[in-house]
């Protein structure tokens, strides 16, 4: 799994040949963190732009109907941490304001 720094997700098998590539972050921005659900399952992404979407590591990552954009004043809303809690019921998110 790698995030580019353009804002594209690839991911790899254990032998580097591609999954997946996709655009996580519209604007080119950054991705910032990427965690995998205790039981691997579910992908989730942040980005420099404060957004955090959800891919399905089981289906070639595709991007389920989950997107979080965090929204404030502040002119940075980079994701910088991600945590999946109680086996990928919650998210736990942290990012610079």
């Amino acid at each position: 799994m790698v995030g580019l720094r353009n804002g594209y997700l690839l991911a790899l098998k254990e032998d580097f040949s591609p999954v997946a590539k996709t655009q996580h972050c519209e604007n080119g921005q950054a991705i910032t963190v990427i965690k995998f659900s205790p039981d691997d399952s579910l992908c989730a992404v942040g980005g420099k732009d404060g957004t955090i979407k959800i891919y399905d590591a089981i289906s070639n990552f595709k991007r389920t109907r989950t997107k979080v954009i965090i929204e404030d004043n502040h002119s940075s809303k980079a994701i910088t941490d991600l945590e999946f809690i109680l086996n990928r019921m919650y998210l736990i998110v942290n990012y610079n304001f």
